[in-house]
């Protein structure tokens, strides 16, 4: 696990504009300050933005494999402050294809300034297959809750955010609340229910996945080839002759989409701006 200090650009031009116009007005001289130079001003800059300390590589899940073990890592940015504070687990999109949990720093940077923890986290994307990447949810939300003292989170206020299929992951998690189908691995002591979701352009049913767009897009993504019947089926050369290949694409996409699981529960409120 490694620690790093950020600071923001702003208070680093900051301090160089001071450098450069206060004389006079420097603070008294510390001599005992490492490098310290004979005959030269201390000046004090205050911090401008709120100030975030980078905690990466922290690992959340270890996945047991036939000969090997992989771990998934997340990336979490804490504010530096002694109150509790609200949670934000952020997944990345990338079309099923890749978790890139580093990306969008600026979003997310921008978050942990307001006040927010924020965990970017990677998951399983294809060759693996459903549910695999609800599963890598799930247990984020439980690492953190097992683990909110050491990061000032608040276990009562935890949402996720995502991006594309990111938000559709961040979407499963909202409409899974309570479910434990999807809990497996560590922490099952801990609850993996969400107090809020954000979803940036998530999709919601896979089922109709190009509907509205012209002819083409829609036979892509009829294909048994498409990112989305990857992740649904695996590759398509693991059914065999005559095995009702778009039947059980059609039944698993079910299980994947959001819609399914918003049906059997409480209304959820939906907000857009």
């Amino acid at each position: 696990m490694k620690i790093n200090k950020i600071l923001s650009s702003a208070t680093l031009l900051y301090g160089m504009s001071m450098a450069m116009s206060v004389g006079s007005c420097a603070t008294p001289v510390q001599t005992n300050l490492p490098g310290y130079t004979p005959g030269a001003d201390i000046i004090s800059v205050s911090p401008t933005r709120n100030q975030v300390d980078l905690i990466g590589d922290v690992v959340y899940s270890q996945i047991k494999g036939t000969r090997s073990v992989r771990q998934l890592h997340m990336s979490v940015l804490v504010p530096r402050t002694n109150d509790l504070k609200p949670a934000i687990i952020y997944y990345p999109g990338g079309g099923f294809m890749s978790s890139e949990h580093d990306k969008f720093i600026e979003m997310r940077m921008a978050l942990a300034e307001a006040g927010f923890v924020v965990a970017a986290v990677e998951y399983r994307t294809i060759p693996d297959t459903f549910p695999a990447p609800v599963e890598d949810g799930k247990a984020a939300i439980r690492y953190l809750r097992e683990h909110a003292s050491n990061y000032g989170i608040d276990p009562q206020r935890i949402g996720v955010l995502g991006d594309s299929a990111g938000g559709w992951l961040a979407q499963m998690m909202g409409t899974t609340n309570g479910d434990k189908t999807f809990d497996k691995g560590d922490f099952l002591q801990q609850s993996s229910d969400v107090q809020a979701v954000a979803t940036l352009y998530g999709i919601s049913d896979l089922l109709n996945i190009g509907e509205g767009f012209p002819e083409s897009v829609q036979e892509v993504h009829r294909s048994p080839a498409v990112t989305e019947a990857l992740m649904i089926n695996g590759p398509a050369f693991r059914n065999f002759c005559g095995s009702p290949h778009h039947s059980v694409k059609r039944k698993s996409a079910k299980r994947q989409s959001n819609r399914t699981y918003e049906r059997s529960k409480t209304p959820i409120s939906y907000y857009a701006w």
